[in-house]
């Protein structure tokens, strides 16, 4: 499934349902990010930030998986460092902060 078929799926489900059945779609998305090409990034990073990001809270349940996702594109020097920097921003602010610090040391551990 591209990029562009999944944005469509997500605005045409709503955010109530992606909520909802947001593990399903993560397992398929999360682990894309780590092994895309260069100019898939900026796609999935548009995805997280569009259908993820306001989520809120309601991603917490999948939250330790999107820091980890978030980490595998994150690479010092890269043209894509300042959006993953900011993404995982957003997270902290939309999250729980001791949630989330604890899923992001459990991902710098594993």
């Amino acid at each position: 499934v591209s990029t562009q078929s999944t944005g469509i799926i997500f605005k045409r489900i709503g955010m109530e349902r992606l909520s909802r059945d947001l593990s399903i779609y993560s397992m398929g998305l999360f682990p894309l990010l780590g092994h895309s090409a260069m100019s898939v990034r900026p796609k999935l990073f548009d995805i997280f930030d569009t259908f993820y990001i306001p989520l809120g809270t309601n991603l917490e349940p999948c939250l330790h998986g999107f820091i980890l996702s978030l980490l595998s594109g994150l690479e010092e020097g890269s043209e894509h460092f300042e959006v993953v920097t900011s993404l995982l921003g957003k997270v902290k602010q939309v999250t729980d902060r001791t949630l989330f610090y604890g899923c992001l040391w459990r991902a710098l551990i594993s």
